[in-house]
């Protein structure tokens, strides 16, 4: 099991109950959406969810973290 993360939200809305876009510690991008049924398309492994953002949100996140040092691990500690 993976300890906990600490997420700072890059995109989104003001409150916690719409679409978002987070950055981690650990320089991984973590999305909140509506789980969407998947068909025909990927296969999802355990553990996993396809979900749905609005392409405004995802717009949003790359503009905020483009050139960002949010980007780059911390020198001392290589966390991001």
């Amino acid at each position: 099991m993976l300890p906990d993360m600490e997420l700072r939200k890059v995109s989104g809305c003001d409150d916690d109950e719409c679409p978002a876009v987070y950055l981690s510690d650990r320089g991984t991008a973590v999305v909140r959406g509506d789980q969407v049924p998947i068909h025909d398309g990927p296969t999802l492994s355990s553990g996993e969810a396809a979900v749905e953002l609005p392409v405004e949100t995802v717009l949003h996140a790359v503009a905020a973290l483009s050139g960002s040092a949010a980007l780059r691990p911390d020198e001392d500690s290589g966390r991001y």
